[in-house]
């Protein structure tokens, strides 16, 4: 159980079972990547747990950046190890798209983004944080990363529930608020990046 208990313990979770089980999904998903040298990084509200900020989620997000020659292992094990097909990942590295998948065992649902290396720096995967869980890494974005990642899906939709992730990301001790700012300009979301910080998203 020491292994549970550390994770559940990063994450700040209770342990029940629909958490432990997405703990698992998360924990095989990472094991698998690594297997076949996939560079990805957790996102979304499970990464927002990693930093302190416990929100509820049904599913995880990840992204992946597979080099070419590392694509066929990549269909091969996640065919093998999650229900998926592998045409769909096929179209979904050829478009840079999202594809879905479920963990058999836990069926736990992971949406998986392939990196778009015409809009995402380089730097993002550069920056990714290394959470050691019971010897086991797991790569999660980086802080300031998933702000940006979270002001895009709000950028469009105007998601009140992003943005209030983003508000409360920006109170973490010794966030990079210019990295952040930088960032927000380069890509025309100050004005999402402002409205975050709206005492009415707290």
């Amino acid at each position: 159980m020491r292994f549970w208990h550390a994770i559940l313990r990063m994450m700040n979770m209770k342990g029940s079972p629909e958490q432990s089980e997405m703990i698992e999904a998360l924990m095989l998903l990472a094991a698998a990547l690594d297997a076949v040298g996939v560079r990805y990084m957790v996102t979304g509200s499970v990464a927002a747990t990693f930093y302190g900020h416990r929100r509820s989620t049904a599913d995880i997000d990840v992204v992946i950046d597979p080099a070419p020659a590392e694509r066929a292992a990549l269909i091969k094990v996640l065919t093998e190890d999650f229900d998926v097909l592998a045409e769909t990942i096929r179209e979904a590295l050829h478009d840079n798209a999202m594809f879905s998948m479920i963990e058999a065992n836990t069926l736990t649902k992971i949406d998986v983004i392939v990196r778009r290396r015409d809009s995402d720096p380089p730097a993002v995967f550069e920056r990714r944080q290394s959470r050691d869980v019971d010897g086991q890494p797991v790569m999660v974005i980086s802080l300031e990363d998933l702000v940006i990642a979270k002001l895009r899906w709000a950028s469009d939709s105007r998601s009140a529930l992003q943005l209030h992730d983003v508000h409360m990301l920006l109170g973490t001790p010794d966030i990079d608020r210019e990295y952040i700012d930088g960032r927000a300009r380069r890509e025309d979301l100050l004005d999402v990046l402002e409205e975050a910080t709206d005492a009415r998203y707290e």
